[in-house]
């Protein structure tokens, strides 16, 4: 099941059943795709024909299939497209390429490249790396707030009425 695929998996209602064919169309996979998941467990509703499938059960098994594929990597390995594993990239060849995004508050989002050290094939990582702040605007202290001291000073208005008992 490729991304697309895999995100469209919230638009399955787990409270309704789907016939094969609608959820196909539903999740854009061929019809033999979902015969082949009901022989892999997908289960169906007993003695129904067509094949009725219930939304929730079929929104668990998909889940179930895309957590099983996920990987998790460390922070210096890559995923291997050749390999199928994660891998260490050589050293010498590795990069990182600003791509000009910021993420969040004093973070950018960085493209690492490198080689496999089994099979030297090209690697691609995305990353975050906090922004280097410049040294031309050097940061400016926070205002402080009214109530930073833990002294809250009221303001009040005065009216024209109360402006003339001043006086």
């Amino acid at each position: 099941m490729t991304k697309r695929q895999s995100a469209r998996i919230r638009f399955i209602r787990r409270r309704r059943t789907y016939r094969v064919g609608e959820l196909a169309g539903l999740l854009g996979v061929h019809l033999q795709t979902v015969h082949q998941w009901r022989k892999d467990g997908l289960e169906v509703l007993e003695g129904s024909r067509p094949f009725l499938i219930p939304g929730g059960v079929a929104k668990e098994f998909l889940k179930s299939r895309v957590s099983r594929r996920k990987k998790t990597l460390a922070p210096d390995e890559f995923f291997c497209m050749s390999c199928r594993l994660p891998r260490r990239s050589i050293l010498e060849c590795q990069t990182i390429e600003p791509t000009g995004r910021k993420i969040g508050h004093g973070k950018e989002l960085v493209l690492r490249r490198g080689r496999c050290e089994h099979c030297d094939c090209g690697l691609v990582r995305f990353a975050v790396r906090p922004v280097p702040e410049s040294p031309s605007s050097p940061k400016q202290p926070d205002k402080p707030r009214a109530d930073d001291s833990g002294l809250h000073v009221p303001l009040t208005t005065l009216t024209r009425k109360d402006s003339e008992n001043e006086r």
